[in-house]
């Protein structure tokens, strides 16, 4: 039986694609979505065979949510229902993974054509995906990242901490799988206070190109970790947090998971669209709280909060209480008994005096306590936070470790200047170097214009000094005889060893007064615009009387 899950907000096209789809057989519809939440909500929960989706369904753009629903559900064949055949909606169609498009108005043997196809290839993806990995040793094609996120029931509980840490170890432990780190706690990002990362760009600067994004537009947004973990970091400035909008979010989402194994989310403590947005597209979430009142409050409202928004159930929630200790007066049992969601059976100690080395330093390696590790691994395995081996698309001889067999690490250890990690450094030096090249290159002329400029200023400086000497000799010689040939002719005298004679030139400029001038010759044969090309100045003489 093909299961079909319809999103349509006019309710006339949703019902007309009903009775078609009871026209035929093995056809079992499954939900009917009015708006894009509830199509992705539906398609997560139904795991159906077809998604029959109208291009005007709202209130998000169709197509991103399209492409992020084929990633989460790859055996999930998308249909486009749209009033346009034209090229460029064909293209998008088929951009964005869908398997088809069903044009307006409706035809019954188009639509069952295209049913028909659709549910064969998805039938092909889902035996495909049962089969496991092949003799060849390769992944399924569910080859994508796994998100998991991790949110606080209110501020302070160590919700960053947690995943930073989480996050460093991983890519540590695990040979090969890559890890990618996203701050979501964009009025107050601490990632970087706890690590030492150049922190260019943010998720703001992916946000507000999330219509165009690539491989290569997401590599240049990470921020490199010498663990082996890149980090998606939130804006430092808060002008730029408007810019990460639920859909924009998606995108940038949509791109990341491409390129990573697993992601891990800071969520942080209050609920947003983004955040919510967020909910929708994690694997697993994990609410970390305190063993007090106030962070006992604080989760339950954030249950309320993501259950009255539809998100995310309490049930499908996992609680990791953290800072536990024999002096605190709410147990492990006491929370199991204020929550229905799934208390994690690891508790992590309160570790202060254990991390504020770390914390301070912005070195989470510091930490050489192998219990505070062990927790964490712990806490890994029981959330299944590494499920499968990395993808062979981007790590062809890699072998995923379990976590809690890996010794604890030495805060020596930099594991992550090689292997992947320190090919990519040499990777991108090289592309740095390459880059720097090129600009050196387009850069000469502008720096020859400068030497020359330079230059010229020089000789005007001496044409200058040496003006002022010739002037001199030309009164004085023009005062004696009042020749102005035998002034030149002085002043030529007096400056021959030091400049071309032909330049100097004096002459009678009034009564009383001479004008002597040195001209300042040309650089490389090219007069500079705006530059003078003569020194000159006139002088009054006092004529000796004759004896």
């Amino acid at each position: 039986m093909t299961r079909v899950i319809i999103g349509a907000a006019d309710q006339a096209l949703a019902r007309e694609i009903q009775s078609t789809l009871l026209e035929m057989e093995d056809t079992e519809l499954a939900f009917v979505a009015a708006t894009t939440t509830e199509l992705t909500q539906a398609v997560l929960r139904e795991d159906a065979d077809i998604l029959l989706v109208h291009d005007l369904l709202g209130p998000d753009p169709v197509l991103p949510l399209v492409r992020d629903l084929g990633v989460r559900r790859p055996a999930t064949a998308s249909l486009l229902v749209t009033g346009s055949s034209d090229a460029e909606t064909v293209t998008g169609a088929m951009e964005v993974g869908a398997r088809g498009i069903v044009t307006l108005p409706l035809s019954f043997a188009q639509m069952q054509g295209r049913l028909k196809a659709a549910a064969e290839w998805s039938a092909q993806i889902r035996r495909m995906i049962s089969a496991g990995p092949t003799s060849g040793g390769q992944d399924d094609l569910t080859g994508r990242a796994r998100i998991v996120g991790f949110a606080g029931s209110k501020g302070g509980v160590g919700v960053t901490t947690m995943v930073t840490h989480v996050a460093l170890d991983i890519a540590r432990t695990v040979p090969g799988l890559s890890v990618c780190l996203v701050d979501l706690d964009l009025e107050k990002g601490d990632v970087p206070a706890l690590v030492e990362v150049r922190h260019r760009i943010s998720i703001a600067d992916l946000a507000k190109v999330s219509d165009d994004l690539s491989s290569g537009t997401v590599a240049d947004a990470m921020s490199r970790h010498e663990s082996g973990v890149d980090m998606l970091l939130a804006p430092t400035d808060i002008r730029d947090v408007e810019a990460v909008t639920p859909r924009a979010f998606r995108q940038v989402v949509a791109a990341v998971r491409q390129e990573y194994d697993l992601i891990l989310l800071d969520l942080g403590s209050h609920v947003t669209p983004v955040q919510a947005t967020a909910l929708e597209l994690c694997d697993e979430v994990v609410v970390v709280t305190n063993p007090d009142v106030a962070s006992m409050r604080g989760m339950r409202r954030t249950f309320n909060a993501w259950e009255s928004l539809g998100v995310f159930k309490e049930t499908d929630v996992r609680v990791l209480l953290n800072r536990q200790s024999k002096q605190v007066t709410v147990s492990l049992d006491t929370v199991r008994q204020l929550t229905r969601a799934s208390v994690l059976e690891t508790t992590v100690p309160a570790s202060f005096r254990r991390l504020e080395p770390a914390i301070n330093s912005r070195n989470p390696l510091e930490v050489r306590q192998p219990q505070w590790w062990t927790d964490l691994r712990r806490v890994g395995r029981e959330i299944n936070l590494v499920t499968q081996n990395p993808s062979p698309r981007r790590r062809d001889t890699a072998r995923a470790v379990e976590p809690e067999k890996q010794p604890a690490p030495a805060p020596v250890d930099r594991p992550g200047r090689s292997g992947r990690s320190g090919r990519g450094r040499k990777a991108r030096r090289a592309a740095e170097a390459g880059s720097a090249s090129l600009e050196m290159v387009a850069l000469l002329p502008v720096f020859a214009l400068v030497a020359l400029v330079a230059w010229h200023v020089a000789v005007l400086g001496y044409a200058s000094v040496l003006q002022s000497a010739a002037s001199s000799v030309a009164v004085r010689e023009y005062s004696i005889n009042g020749d102005v040939g035998a002034a030149e002719t002085a002043a030529q005298r007096r400056l021959d060893d030091y400049w071309d004679p032909s330049q100097i030139q004096v002459r009678n400029d009034g009564v009383g007064q001479i004008r002597v001038s040195v001209g300042v010759p040309n650089v490389a044969g090219v007069f500079l615009p705006g530059l003078p090309t003569t020194i000159a100045s006139s002088r009054s003489v006092v004529m000796e009387p004759e004896l």
